[in-house]
């Protein structure tokens, strides 16, 4: 009996590992959700634990202190994008492109401005 759930089962899938290198993270991200998938593990924080444990143990240290003091990043998407963030060789993730754009801009326009009153900073601050 005991060899016949050996051989029903399938054959654990190799741990994803991230090389370290930025370009690699991308197809990394796909490796952890088709394992994820294989083993069951499918949810946001299961996604996320994928990823740490895979990861070189420099960039392991970095992520998990990512994850732990940035609340908003609970969910694959939100934790992906961060991560993505700490590698400027990778092209930004486009909503958080436009954003800083956004953000470029109404530095721009603002640095010429004289705040001559408590007033016209409030509004300043209010931009942001």
């Amino acid at each position: 009996m005991e060899d016949t759930c050996r051989l029903s089962r399938a054959p654990l899938e190799l741990h994803p590992e991230f090389s370290g290198e930025g370009r690699d993270l991308p197809a990394y991200f796909k490796e952890v959700v088709e394992y994820g998938r294989a083993q069951g593990r499918s949810g946001d924080l299961s996604l996320m634990m994928i990823t740490i444990e895979g990861a070189p143990p420099l960039d392991k240290l970095l992520w998990c202190f990512l994850a732990a003091n940035a609340p908003a990043v609970r969910q694959w998407d939100g934790f992906k994008a961060l991560v993505t963030l700490q590698y400027p060789e990778i092209e930004p993730v486009e909503d958080i492109l436009e954003c800083f754009e956004e953000f470029q801009s109404c530095l721009e326009e603002t640095c010429h401005n004289e705040l001559s009153s408590v007033e016209a900073l409030g509004d300043y601050l209010c931009i942001f």
